[in-house]
Formats: structure tokens, sequence, C-alpha cells
């Protein structure tokens, strides 16, 4: 943990857009350089008032929408 700097950390954009112009919508992401770059958090709280069987997959979606974030400022 020594390695990151801390005075770096922000937040980054959570709002994202599929490609089928449906909008989702993240809680927190926050990035903090280090000695080898960026270092993302990301915290997501489901607030939930049942079980979703395929939450692993709404997961899975929030975290590529990330990805295709970070690839487009890069």
């Amino acid at each position: 943990m020594n390695t990151l700097d801390f005075s770096t950390l922000e937040t980054v954009k959570n709002q994202f857009i599929t490609d089928d112009f449906r909008q989702r919508e993240d809680d927190i992401i926050w990035r903090v350089r280090s000695m080898d770059g960026w270092v993302y958090v990301y915290l997501l709280i489901e607030f939930q008032s049942r079980i979703d069987r395929f939450m692993a997959v709404r997961m899975l979606t929030y975290v590529s929408l990330l990805y295709q974030e970070l690839i487009v400022v890069a």
C-alpha cells in the first residue's frame, strides 16, 4: 500500500450509456495513482427487495461498461 499516492485519489464517472441507449448508474468508482499507473477501486452496493438470480451478470455488465469507458479515454 505504500506505493499508492492518496493525494491523487479522485472519483471517476459512474454513469454509462449502453449500446442500446439504456442508462446504467453505478455506486462509486475511485482511482488512485500508484508507481505502476492508475488503480481503480470499484464499490458497488445494490439494494434489492428480492433475490436476483442474475446479479453476477449485472455486476459483469457494470465492470464491462467501466472498461469500455477506460478504453475510450485512453
